[in-house]
C-alpha cells in the first residue's frame, strides 16, 4: 500500500510511500516513494511499477481478462 491508516484516528501514515504532497487543488498527489524496496526476485521496485499495478487496478477489462472460463456441465 502506498499509504497506510492509523486504526486510532484514520489518519493517513507512510506505507510503501514516505511521503507525499498534493496539489493546490487536490487532484494531483505525488508519492515519494521508499528505497530500497524490492520484487520478490530481488529486482528493485520503481515508480513505473506501481504505475503498472495502479493502471492494472483501475482496468476492470483487462482483471476480468485474467479470469480462466470455466466451461459449464452438461
Amino acid at each position: 500500500y502506498m499509504i497506510t491508516y492509523n486504526p486510532k484516528d484514520m489518519s493517513p501514515q507512510p506505507g510503501l510511500a514516505t511521503s507525499w504532497d498534493t496539489s493546490p487543488d487536490g487532484l494531483t498527489w505525488t508519492f515519494h516513494i521508499r528505497t530500497g524496496v524490492k520484487w520478490s526476485d530481488g529486482v528493485d521496485l520503481t515508480a513505473e511499477d506501481i504505475k503498472a499495478c495502479l493502471a492494472f487496478a483501475a482496468d476492470r477489462e483487462r482483471r476480468l481478462a485474467m479470469i480462466p472460463e470455466h466451461e459449464t456441465a452438461v
